[in-house]
Parts: C-alpha cells; structure tokens; sequence
C-alpha cells in the first residue's frame, strides 16, 4: 500500500506511518511543500508497507497534493508514466489538485502509450481531456427582430467598460447597430469613460438611474441590434449594491448576463465572487486580463467547477483586437502551453 502524508512535521508523519502502516513501513520520499509563500511549509511523505510492487518508483517529482488517503493503482500508474511531466504543467499552472490528476489519468488511460514518447502529442491528448471538461456559450446571437441586450456585471477592476467597448466595435465592424447604457451612477468618472467609448464609435449613449429608467431606455432602443449595459462593480460582500443589481437586470428579462472575472484573481476570489452573482440569470463568464495572469488554473478549475460557460476572452487593452470568442480548445491550450505566464 502507497500512502500520502501531508503533516506539520517529519516527527509527526512518521508516528503515523507507523501507526498505519506497522513498523516494516518505509519512506519511499518526502519533501517540503508550500503552496503560498506566506504559509508555513509543510511536509509531503510518501511511504509504503514494504511491499516492492504495491507501489510505483521513486520519484523526484511531487506528488498530487490531493485528499490525503492512498492512491488507487490507476492514479499511482499514471503518475509514475512518462506522462508525469504533463502534472508537472497543469500544477505549474496552478489547476486544482483533483482536477489536474482525473485529467492525467483520464489522458493515459484514453490514449494509445506510444503517444506518451512525444512531448507534443502527449500535450495534445491533455489538451483533448481538457476540452471535454469546459464549456463555452460561442458569440453573442445578434437577434433579426428585437434587439440583442448583454449586461457585463463584477468586481470592481475587472475590464468590463473596456470589454463593452470593445465587443460594441466588434459588432459595429460587422455592421450591426450598437448602443451603449450604463446604470454605474456609483463610480467617479464612470460615466464619463463609458461616453467617451460611445462619442469615438458615434452610437447612442445612456444613463439609467432607476430600474424603471432602464426599462424605458431599452425600449427607446428597439432598433438597435444591440445594447450593451455597463453596471458599478460591486464587491461580493455588499449585499446592498448586488440586490440593487438584481433589481435593475429585474426589469430586461431578455438580458443576457455575463461575469467578468479577472484571470489574476485567487480560485478562492473567484469562486465567491461566482457565488455571490449567483442569484442573477448569468449567461455566460467572461475571463478578463488573460494577458496579465501568471497562470491560469484557478480560472479554469473555477469554469470547471461552477460549470459556466465561458463566452469570451480579454488578453490587452487594445480596441477591439484584444478579446476573442472563447472555445473549449483555445482555453486547454491556453493552460496546458502555459501561453499566460
């Protein structure tokens, strides 16, 4: 048996090894871990029962920081595989522990061995795994009849007037008729960056200072393809400006949502900013700021686990060339080439 202890000291570890595993037990490795620099390090021993084939090789690389209990022989297999290198990435990538070990063992259970003998194709099979596991909504429908509404809504700092401008150009270079609303009366400055994107595309601009403002405006609007609504970022601790949010985006019912999430952010950050916007009809993420994000396993594994859909990227400031439809392939290559750090 190959068991796993993560624990605050070698002292420590090595009573429960004895503990759990008898006095024949051996340690096959161990080493200092730390997954953020202000924590203290702990310590990663990997022992065994003693017997020989109960277990693969020793190893230099770390083991999957996952629920602490023994691998199971499929896990220890794959991990002991040339495709070793490939955990090494999606960990580099920062990608949540148990999501980068199903993706490996998925990977070298699913593909032919021979393709572990190439860095490229072995990529490509992870790749694959990868793609199967996000979602993605494609581009915006832009409607025949009625006008197409799109709401950006999230943190403060996150890019979604830029976004808004940017998808507003995109639409306006495929010709379509484009308008811009923001209810953000909250923010200095906010309405006169958003006026200054609508005076340089020369598309009508809005402020909506009530829900019922909102709706009007919208209605004014039914000839427009598409109306694009900016909203004040709102933190997911103020309770207040979220229900005033929901109280807005209440009254176009035919909106689409979408929440911008930084790629920089903490998987923790992320994942209560999703929970706190949880209460509003979200259509769609999308993931901002690709460009400055040292590693791009917490959004992924966000994406992952909320089940999301992804609608679109940001990789710069540029207007509109810095945003992009997303796809499940271009979001697997973008991790697993580790083309964000």
């Amino acid at each position: 048996m190959l068991r796993r202890y993560l624990v605050e000291s070698m002292a420590v570890a090595l009573e429960r090894i004895r503990a759990e595993l008898g006095p024949d037990a051996v340690v096959v490795e161990s080493r200092k871990v730390r997954r953020r620099f202000w924590q203290k390090p702990l310590v990663e021993v990997l022992a065994s029962n003693g017997k020989a084939n109960a277990h693969p090789a020793p190893s230099t690389n770390p083991l999957p920081l996952v629920a602490e209990g023994p691998l199971n022989a499929l896990e220890a297999a794959a991990l002991s595989s040339p495709l070793r290198p490939l955990w090494n990435v999606l960990r580099d990538q920062d990608v949540d522990d148990q999501l980068a070990l199903e993706l490996v063992v998925a990977t070298a259970t699913s593909s032919d061995p021979a393709t572990w003998t190439s860095v490229a194709l072995a990529r490509d099979a992870l790749t694959s795994q990868l793609e199967q596991r996000v979602r993605t909504t494609g581009p915006l429908p832009l409607q025949c009849d009625r006008p197409t509404l799109m709401a950006i809504v999230g943190p403060t700092g996150v890019g979604k007037t830029t976004t808004i401008a940017k998808l507003a150009t995109c639409a306006q270079a495929e010709g379509f008729s484009v308008a811009l609303v923001t209810i953000d009366t909250y923010r200095a400055g906010a309405i006169a960056q958003i006026q200054s994107y609508a005076e340089i595309l020369n598309v009508p601009f809005h402020v909506a200072y009530s829900p019922t403002e909102l709706r009007d405006t919208i209605r004014n609007l039914r000839e427009t393809d598409l109306v694009l609504i900016d909203t004040p970022g709102c933190g997911s601790n103020n309770q207040n400006l979220l229900g005033e949010l929901d109280q807005y985006l209440a009254v176009v019912t035919e909106c689409e949502v979408h929440l911008a999430l930084a790629c920089g952010a903490q998987l923790t950050e992320m994942l209560e900013t999703t929970r706190a916007f949880g209460s509003l009809p979200l259509a769609g993420v999308i993931l901002t700021k690709v460009d400055e994000a040292v590693c791009l396993g917490p959004a992924i594994t966000l994406v992952h686990r909320s089940g999301k859909p992804v609608s679109y990227l940001t990789t710069g400031q540029r207007i509109p060339s810095d945003v992009e439809v997303a796809t499940p392939r271009r979001l697997a290559e973008l991790l697993v080439a580790g083309e964000a750090a």
